[in-house]
């Protein structure tokens, strides 16, 4: 509620600094294993920033609970195919 309550007041100075988009989900510690917890921190993601954009030759990758070397691993993979890719999560 506070971050909705933020991005409706404060919409126009956040991103026009370039700030990060804040994605908000739910995942209360007392339900749900963390699989379930990083799933709906997925899901909140995609539906809170995806975007339409034009057709084009890249893919959506989505590889689940993942450690970051598997995340760059398939990156290299796909780069070394020359398939360009959003892949979500990435880590920093």
């Amino acid at each position: 509620m506070i971050i909705t309550e933020f991005k409706r007041e404060f919409a126009d100075l956040w991103i026009s600094t370039g700030n990060p988009e804040i994605v908000t989900v739910s995942t209360p510690s007392y339900a749900g294993s963390h699989m379930e917890g990083f799933h709906a921190a997925v899901k909140a993601a995609v539906e809170q920033l995806a975007r339409s954009e034009p057709k084009h030759q890249g893919i959506g990758l989505f590889p689940g609970f993942v450690s970051p070397a598997d995340i760059r691993y398939l990156k290299e993979i796909l780069d070394g195919f020359g398939i360009a890719a959003t892949i979500l999560p990435t880590f920093p």
